[in-house]
């Protein structure tokens, strides 16, 4: 921070120099502080930024940012169907949608969104109309009520124009009005691209070059939808000849319109200091060292304390960098990227964007009406490495060394401005814990330590189910998934907040309710509540009187007795429930069928026989027809009447049984009579 307020200082100094000499023109530059942060922390500490400036159109954060300085990446995207020798390009944001305004060479212009973000493909492709025989220059910006498109073009006197759309309910819906302002008495005859900005003296001020080479200004005043007065600059001394692109940079509160000149194949700045209405002054960067043929294409950013800019070449297809180290009127620094982009001879460079964390350009080729991708993506050491939002969530690094933190505002407008904010980022002392992310049993109780030297102290949170917010160690017992997190405060710029998600494995047994039945029936064991889940193991015990299967969450049963059942359930993480059902069978009663019908295929519904388990002698056992006869009469117990009397069948009807036995815990007797219906 102190070296950097030395060289402030010295630019500051050197900018008051600068303007004794020209009035109202100024070359050395500073930079505006637009957001804060602590410049030392340690790994995952979470990191807030704070005075951030308000206002802007667009706020892109990058935590991560790539290094422009290094060669970028990219690629030929496939022809576009709506391309036909577009002449201009621009990208703004949106709110958080991308969008593209191009005009094509035939006087057609359209807008487009970009829904899958910049690498993708372009979508809602949309014509806003035909400016004039042949299209020059498109220009989105916004008054600070609504957003509006300028385009211009017109090869002859008579078909010149320049036109004003407006879109009162945003870019994503049509335009609400749209105004034609004509040639200005055949001024912008053959016109060469635009930009319209606001001065600072909140006048707004437009750009073009026409077929003369001349410098034409338009003057809208503090009405950005008022119909200009134009003013012609003439030719700047022979600088304006054949001008292929515009970058209008702010710096400081000083302007300055870098153009590209195909047919000199050179770079020129103009330079117009505090004020559109100041003096001009011009300067020829030539061919910066050979490396521009023929630029059709410029665009400019600022990065942390540079300046980066790249030109598109026509005459070799090729990608110049440049690299202002200081102030963006000073002379750039030129690095031949090459044609890495499949760039097929190019036609125009839209201005850079950044999204995601990494900054893009596109470029329009000529020769296969397609788009040129051109990126430097960002690194993956920050957690978020990007944000498109004024306020962002906290950040932090996971790895130590030295970052930068990025925040543009305005992308894509003149009124552009990049802090750069470098942060020394050391590793903190290690941290163990016994357990990480893990899965306890409902109801179980598991214990977390964490070891930790030189700490001032560690709190948990959420204060659920656990024994202690504050210490080293704490007992913690869930009944549902829980988040937990433990922040350990080592110093005031190194407080590190660590999750512990704890998932539980709700495991749950039911055996059903417990119940009393009469001797002899039978009951379905198992309840509602029992976890159901493939990979899930059950067992049901005693088997005693068990008649459906032991492994099964649902069983049957006909229990000989008064009996307790148990179900078991366990899954493979050791999780483990237990339940039973006590089920209650007094020998007081008699159980026989009511009916029955011999010769059946249902082996328990062919035979009249005693039902009961807990007889321990029967007496007697008779059936009677319906003239008192005995028909049947046994004292074994598992002996049952077959539907015969004297070798025969005996006929349908109902038949009167009679019972006497004795229990066997008991020894009580029971003598029950009752009817029973034979069925043919």
């Amino acid at each position: 921070m102190f070296n950097y307020m030395i060289k402030k200082l010295l630019v500051l100094a050197s900018s008051i120099f600068t303007l004794l000499a020209s009035p109202g023109i100024s070359n050395a530059q500073v930079r505006y502080d637009i957001f804060n942060i602590p410049d030392t922390v340690c790994t995952d500490h979470e990191i807030e930024p704070y005075d951030i400036v308000e206002g802007a159109q667009s706020y892109n954060w990058s935590f991560c940012p790539p290094n422009l300085s290094e060669f970028p990446t990219g690629g030929n995207q496939g022809p576009f169907a709506y391309f036909n020798n577009p002449t201009s390009f621009r990208l703004v944001k949106y709110n958080s949608t991308l969008m593209g305004f191009y005009v094509n060479s035939d006087g057609y212009f359209y807008k487009m969104r970009y829904e899958d973000g910049i690498t993708g493909s372009p979508s809602h492709v949309k014509e806003l109309g035909k400016v004039a025989t042949t299209g020059r220059g498109i220009y989105p910006v916004y008054s600070g009520t609504k957003w509006h498109v300028f385009v211009i073009g017109g090869g002859e006197w008579n078909t010149s124009n320049l036109m004003r759309l407006d879109f009162e309910n945003g870019l994503l819906q049509d335009a609400t009005n749209v105004t034609s302002f004509g040639n200005f008495d055949s001024l912008l005859v053959g016109t060469n691209q635009l930009v319209v900005a606001q001065d600072n003296d909140k006048n707004w001020y437009g750009f073009t070059v026409n077929r003369n080479a001349e410098l034409i200004r338009f003057e809208f005043g503090t009405n950005l939808e008022s119909r200009p007065y134009i003013t012609n600059l003439g030719t700047l001394h022979d600088n304006l000849k054949d001008v292929t692109s515009f970058e209008l940079i702010k710096e400081l509160d000083n302007w300055h319109l870098y153009i590209t000149n195909k047919e000199e194949s050179a770079v020129k700045r103009i330079s117009f200091g505090n004020s559109f209405l100041n003096p001009i002054y011009v300067i020829n960067y030539a061919t910066l060292g050979t490396t521009v043929a023929r630029p059709v294409g410029i665009s400019i950013t600022r990065d942390c304390d540079k300046y980066y800019g790249w030109v598109l070449s026509e005459g070799n297809s090729n990608l110049v960098g440049l690299v202002w180290n200081n102030s963006i009127a000073d002379t750039p620094v030129a690095t031949n990227l090459g044609n890495f982009i499949g760039i097929r001879k190019a036609q125009t460079l839209s201005n850079t964007v950044r999204e995601n964390g990494g900054l893009y350009m596109l470029s329009a080729n000529a020769i296969d009406q397609s788009i040129s991708l051109i990126e430097y993506k960002p690194c993956d050491f920050a957690t978020p490495a990007f944000k498109d939002q004024r306020l962002p969530p906290t950040f932090k690094y996971s790895e130590p060394g030295y970052y930068n933190v990025i925040l543009t505002v305005d992308e894509g407008l003149p009124t552009v401005t990049t802090e750069c904010q470098s942060i020394y980022v050391y590793p903190h002392p290690a941290i163990t814990i016994n357990t990480r992310d893990t899965v306890v049993c409902q109801n179980d109780t598991i214990r977390v330590q964490v070891m930790v030297f030189n700490v001032d102290s560690i709190l948990w949170m959420p204060d659920y189910n656990i024994d202690t917010t504050v210490g080293h160690s704490v007992n913690i017992w869930p009944q549902q998934q829980t988040d937990y997190h433990y922040t350990i405060y080592f110093d005031r710029d190194c407080v590190v907040r660590k999750p512990l998600n704890v998932n539980v494995s709700k495991i749950s047994a039911d055996a059903g309710p417990d119940r009393t039945m009469s001797d002899g029936s039978s009951t379905a064991l198992g309840g509602p509540n029992t976890s159901i889940v493939e990979g899930y193991d059950y067992k049901w015990t005693p088997l005693i009187g068990l008649t459906g299967g032991e492994w099964e969450p649902f069983t049957t049963a006909k229990p000989p007795y008064s009996i307790t059942y148990y179900l078991e359930v366990s899954n493979d993480r050791g999780c483990y429930a237990i339940d039973s059902v006590s089920i209650t069978v007094p020998c007081d009663n008699v159980t026989l069928p009511n009916a029955f019908t011999p010769g059946s295929s249902n082996s328990g519904a062919n035979t009249f026989k005693l039902l009961n388990s807990q007889f321990s002698k029967i007496n007697s056992f008779k059936v009677y027809d319906r003239w008192g006869k005995v028909v049947f009469e046994t004292t074994d117990p598992n002996a049952g009447w077959d539907g015969t009397t004297d070798g025969k069948d005996a006929p349908f009807g109902v038949y009167v049984w009679e019972v006497d036995a004795n229990c066997a815990n008991t020894f009580e007797r029971i003598i029950r009579t009752g009817n029973v219906t034979l069925i043919r």
